[in-house]
């Protein structure tokens, strides 16, 4: 019996983009770099690449933690700090860090909290 392994990555959330068609948004953010994080431990570049095929294929988003998927991560790619810098400004980075993509789903009429959560933050937070 094969074994399920889970894998969680937060992601900051540095850009939100709503489709006006669906009502569903692109989200996008750096999960890691090679700095120290908030558990005073550094990612190597090197252990985050084994897991990119997986998490392009499988990753989900939730929020903070939910027990409810809200999306599905699109992309993900690593990329060189000084790249993250110029799309990022602003912001610090090391080494390699990865970039997350991901598809948030429009609200329904049976959605979990959760999701309604996600869509009014990203209401707010919108110029």
């Amino acid at each position: 019996m094969a074994q399920r392994a889970d894998i969680e990555i937060l992601v900051p959330i540095s850009k939100a983009t709503k489709d006006p068609v669906t009502g569903g948004f692109f989200v996008e953010g750096v999960a890691t770099d090679e700095t120290i994080d908030f558990t005073n431990e550094v990612t190597s570049a090197s252990d985050v690449a084994k897991s990119l095929p997986l998490l392009q294929t499988h990753g989900i988003l939730n929020y903070d933690h939910g027990k409810f998927p809200v999306g599905n991560v699109r992309e993900a790619e690593q990329l060189p700090a000084p790249t993250l810098k110029s799309m990022y400004p602003g912001r610090e980075f090391q080494g390699t860090g990865t970039k997350i993509r991901g598809w948030i789903h429009p609200v329904t009429a049976n959605a979990p909290d959760d999701l309604k959560i996600i869509h009014h933050l990203a209401e707010v937070g919108s110029p």
